[in-house]
């Protein structure tokens, strides 16, 4: 499955451990239960996902790229 870009997501299930060097931005990683919009759909060479996870004051939590290996997401809301 392809998810859409602006889409929210849900980590169900992390497949590996990320680091700092992981993030782009944000003080954060990603741990199962964060919620993340897809700022970005990669096709090429491979699928992946830039996902930004923010805080309840809107600040980014952590900003990430994912392949759809590294994770099990859940779909929260579907752009259209």
């Amino acid at each position: 499955m392809i998810y859409k870009q602006y889409s929210v997501v849900k980590l169900k299930k992390l497949n590996r451990d990320f680091c700092k060097e992981d993030s782009i931005f944000g003080d954060s990683l990603p741990k199962v239960g964060d919620e993340a919009a897809i700022v970005e759909v990669y096709t090429e060479p491979t699928i992946g996902y830039e996902l930004e996870c923010v805080s309840e004051n809107g600040d980014t939590s952590w900003l990430v790229t994912f392949s759809p290996e590294d994770a099990v997401f859940e779909v929260v809301y579907e752009s259209t």
